[in-house]
């Protein structure tokens, strides 16, 4: 059984941190970042640790990841499902984007509500955090093994994210 944890963060040097932390415990395929556009010249930028490795992934992904501010931070692997919701300006990187990666190619239509009801997230939750990122604040969400699971509420509260939401993924 695995768990998906998300924090909400308010604060885009706080959450490259938290990000920078699960990527240094081994956790850099699992992440997933919501947040606002980047292409908006109000926001703000912060860049993120490289990438930790243990030579497994090969070529040119190998180390490579790009820290980027959208809304207030992402982190996106080289290869890894990147969607911007239309009309919204909601950037989706991670395994959370993967799914919508395939509608990408035709229209997409899915809301950002939409996208964490699906992830597992109830309505009210998911409208939450979709008016706090559209606010400029940004999800950060991590795929865990159910025993992992203290050790990445630890980050959060280290980094100060808010509203930490722990959901139980279907095998």
């Amino acid at each position: 059984m695995s768990h998906l944890v998300a924090g909400l963060f308010r604060d885009s040097e706080w959450a490259g941190k938290a990000i920078s932390s699960l990527k240094e415990k081994g956790y850099t395929k699992d992440i997933s970042v919501i947040s606002k556009d980047t292409s908006d010249p109000h926001l703000k930028s912060h860049d993120v640790k490289k990438d930790v490795t243990d030579g497994a992934v090969g070529g040119a992904a190998a180390g490579a990841v790009m820290g980027a501010a959208v809304g207030a931070v992402a982190t996106l692997l080289v290869g890894a499902a990147a969607v911007v919701l239309p009309g919204v300006g909601i950037l989706v990187l991670g395994p959370l984007g993967a799914g919508l990666a395939g509608a990408a190619a035709g229209a997409v239509t899915g809301t950002l509500v939409g996208v964490l009801v699906d992830a597992g997230f109830p309505e009210e939750k998911a409208k939450m955090y979709e008016h706090h990122i559209q606010s400029g604040e940004t999800l950060v969400a991590v795929s865990v093994a159910a025993d992992a699971t203290d050790t990445i509420l630890d980050i959060y509260s280290e980094f100060g994210a808010v509203e930490v939401q722990v959901l139980t993924e279907q095998s």
